[in-house]
């Protein structure tokens, strides 16, 4: 965006960007819930996930980070990645349980072939705040990307080993 990586560092708890041409590095925001996806708002403001306390956050012109939305309901664990489309809905998708717990537990093929394991929501976040599910039954969201001009969400369920796709409705 605008010529720069934009990127979020949540063992550093902040959203970062870095210029190619001059090998800068700078900080944007400080997101003490720890930053993961980001996207924006057709006019232009950065929306980031925080992961721990479960919102998206909305960064103003002034430079103030609030709260743009607070999916908590619909998390099982962290709230994780995002993808935002040229209308301003966020799609985002949480962890829906605590894998590493469970890894600590159990071993990769059994947690596989446990579907309740990472079962959970990708939440849609519209434009003014309003958070919706937009599909129910998903497996540890992580990682989406819009397709045929916002018409397809493409999304990875890392549970599942797979890629899922969904055709984007009006509502």
């Amino acid at each position: 965006r605008g010529g720069l990586l934009w990127f979020s560092d949540f063992y550093r708890h902040a959203v970062y960007t870095f210029d190619p041409e001059t090998g800068d590095e700078t900080k944007v925001v400080d997101v003490p819930g720890q930053p993961s996806g980001l996207g924006w708002l057709p006019d232009g403001r950065m929306l980031v996930v925080s992961m721990t306390d479960h919102r998206v956050l909305r960064l103003e012109p002034d430079g103030s980070l609030v709260e743009h939305a607070d999916i908590s309901q619909h998390c099982g664990f962290h709230a994780n990645d995002m993808v935002v489309d040229d209308q301003g809905r966020a799609y985002v998708g949480n962890f829906g349980y605590d894998l590493h717990a469970d890894m600590d537990e159990r071993d990769v093929e059994t947690i596989l072939g446990d579907e309740q394991a990472g079962l959970t929501t990708l939440v849609r976040v519209d434009p003014d705040g309003t958070v919706s599910v937009a599909a129910p039954d998903v497996r540890f969201p992580n990682g989406m990307v819009l397709l045929d001009g916002g018409r397809t969400l493409v999304l990875a369920e890392t549970l599942r080993l797979q890629l899922t796709a969904f055709t984007v409705q009006p509502d």
